[in-house]
């Protein structure tokens, strides 16, 4: 489930980014 692992990832950069 790489897609799964991808979304995951853009998900967590994205929460990431709107924090800074």
């Amino acid at each position: 489930m790489v897609d799964v692992e991808q979304a995951l990832a853009a998900d967590a950069m994205s929460t990431l980014t709107s924090l800074l």
